[in-house]
């Protein structure tokens, strides 16, 4: 499939294509289900590395109200 997205959209495009595209509409979509209405509010929390990258952050939707959070020490999962 990458091959094929390299071929039809020029050398090194393909990952964006066939990875990166389809990965972050299913982010948003995912988001959506979150927020359904004008008067909802609500969180995402994207809490994989890649979303500090401005190219990254620049294709999310413009009306999102991206904060970044820093880290205080590793982070662990609650006990049981």
């Amino acid at each position: 499939m990458k091959r094929a997205m390299d071929r039809h959209f020029g050398s090194d495009r393909g990952y964006d294509y066939t990875y990166l595209y389809p990965g972050l509409r299913k982010v948003v979509q995912t988001a959506g289900r979150v927020i359904r209405s004008e008067q909802d509010q609500g969180s995402v929390f994207l809490i994989d590395d890649r979303y500090r990258q401005v190219g990254i952050r620049a294709l999310l939707p413009r009306w999102w109200q991206v904060r970044e959070q820093e880290r205080e020490g590793p982070v662990t999962a609650p006990s049981r």
